[in-house]
């Protein structure tokens, strides 16, 4: 069964979804597709920089697919309460963040290894 938390900030109550296997699977294939969107293969797109760093641990878009939160709130909430968020994340899905962080971790491998290899 699917773990499911609820939070309460500011009198709202939000839910916080463990992802299945599909839905990884399904964010894996959009962070390669805003890769390229990122990257300009596909044009330069509209990527929104706040929503994708402010949050250390987790981009907005993320955010939106582990909570029920509507993105239009996201702009009134202080980054304080995201955290909380982000922090119950964190606690749903924690073997989403550990395949998250083995990724970036590959990734900086593989930049190290270009960096060398035009040197």
């Amino acid at each position: 069964m699917r773990d499911v938390k609820e939070i309460t900030i500011d009198d709202t109550v939000y839910e916080i979804k463990e992802l299945n296997v599909g839905e990884v699977r399904k964010w894996m294939k959009s962070e390669i597709e805003f890769e390229d969107k990122y990257s300009g293969k596909e044009g330069s797109g509209g990527v929104d920089l706040v929503g994708e760093w402010l949050m250390n641990d987790i981009p907005f878009r993320v955010l939106l697919l582990m909570t029920n939160i509507q993105e239009s709130h996201l702009d009134d909430m202080l980054p304080g309460n995201l955290n909380l968020l982000v922090e119950a994340c964190k606690e749903v899905n924690p073997y989403f963040f550990a395949l998250r962080q083995k990724l970036i971790l590959v990734g900086d491998q593989v930049l190290e290894k270009r960096a060398v290899s035009n040197n």
